[in-house]
């Protein structure tokens, strides 16, 4: 496989692409790249020779492995860009990561076909809820107490992880409708990703050192090949996302990232 992926330039291209378009999406929106990267790569990887009862698990991990280097870039832009609340990130971050353990053990008993109509159905639930919010006209970020914001981190910490993503598609829209402005919420979110896209990617590794069948050039349900080629697009498209959303208005952003949430959707529940 290693040996026909070389050889293949429209391969290396569709990948390298799906990099490229991955890592914009996780600073535009404030996400790791997965609802770009898992649609791609469950069409991508058969096509490639890449398939099998493990396909949808060996895409979620390395769509989170590739998570990583995106989300720290695009964090880094958020940090500079003085949009991370700290005070929220305090309260939010703990019962998030506590969350992403909980997914990495339930993601471990899951059959692939539930985890792709589960992703499907919480990409429909995210993009129609953005897409019917109203204006606030708030630029600052509201903060919510303590208890309500770890009492929404800790399921979505477990959600996120357990479909294989780093949390903004649910993160943003969750803070948003708690009162936090948009911003700040995609700002949280980018952060957010760090810590669930290292925990996801590691636990995907344990989960996937004993499932025989697997590429040789994969570490439990990480493709390393894919990876590598992927990986300088996504990290050097995120800053741009993220210096093109902090343009945008609050209710164009929103309503962008909605849309793109049902298109994926529908695309996942075919």
């Amino acid at each position: 496989m290693a040996g026909t992926l070389v050889e293949s330039g429209l391969s290396l291209a569709a990948l390298a692409a799906a990099g490229l378009l991955s890592g914009f999406a996780s600073g535009l929106f404030g996400v790791g790249g997965g609802i770009v990267r898992i649609p791609l790569l469950l069409v991508l990887f058969p096509w490639l020779g890449i398939d099998g009862p493990f396909l949808v698990h060996l895409v979620q991990g390395t769509s989170l492995a590739l998570a990583v280097p995106a989300m720290v870039s695009a964090t880094r832009e958020q940090w500079r860009r003085g949009a991370i609340d700290r005070a929220l990130a305090r309260d939010w971050l703990p019962p998030l990561v506590g969350g992403v353990l909980i997914g990495v053990v339930l993601s471990r008993f899951a059959s692939g076909a539930f985890l792709k109509q589960a992703f499907s159905v919480a990409m429909a639930v995210a993009g129609v809820q953005l897409l019917r919010r109203r204006p606030t006209g708030r630029v600052e970020s509201h903060r919510p107490s303590a208890l309500m914001l770890g009492l929404a981190a800790l399921p979505l910490g477990a959600l996120s992880t357990f479909l294989g993503l780093t949390g903004g598609s649910f993160n943003a829209p969750v803070l948003i409708a708690m009162g936090v402005g948009v911003h700040q919420a995609v700002a949280l979110s980018t952060l957010s990703g760090v810590p669930i896209s290292v925990i996801g990617a590691l636990g995907a590794i344990w989960n996937g050192l004993s499932i025989p069948g697997l590429p040789a050039h994969a570490l439990g349900y990480v493709d390393l090949l894919t990876f590598a080629v992927m990986l300088p697009g996504a990290v050097a498209a995120a800053p741009l996302g993220v210096r093109i959303g902090h343009r945008l208005g609050e209710q164009r952003l929103s309503r962008l990232f909605g849309g793109f949430l049902l298109i994926v959707a529908l695309d996942m529940a075919r």
